[in-house]
């Protein structure tokens, strides 16, 4: 049955964590915190961002989502049946995320400066 294959699913998965957590390294597996650097100017343009600093940002709002991903989510394309809200607001920040770089990419004048985004 569904609930039947679902349990096998999670001790599946539940296992395959274990697993990985034995074979990774400690560090990898629970990291601590990544605190911004401030102060952040809220004016900045895109092109004036620290990479360094948007990519620990963006990580952290991934991860936030990812995180709540349940594995039954993934299971049979569940999100094209409205069965899985998390993957479906990934999907969303996904392509808003590449709208909005694909945005401040064509709204920089300076070719030099858009070539560098």
């Amino acid at each position: 049955t569904g609930s039947d294959l679902a349990k096998e699913n999670g001790s599946y998965a539940l296992r395959l964590t274990e697993m990985l957590k034995k074979q990774l390294k400690p560090s990898l597996v629970a990291m601590d915190p990544v605190l911004p650097t401030l102060p952040v100017d809220v004016s900045q343009n895109f092109a004036d961002l620290d990479p360094i600093e948007f990519a620990k940002q963006l990580t952290l709002m991934e991860h936030h989502l990812l995180k709540k991903i349940k594995y039954v989510e993934l299971h049979r394309k569940a999100w094209t049946h409205n069965a899985a809200p998390n993957v479906v607001a990934l999907i969303e920040r996904f392509n808003k995320m590449g709208f909005w770089v694909a945005s401040e990419i064509v709204r920089e004048p300076d070719i030099k400066r858009r070539i560098l985004i």
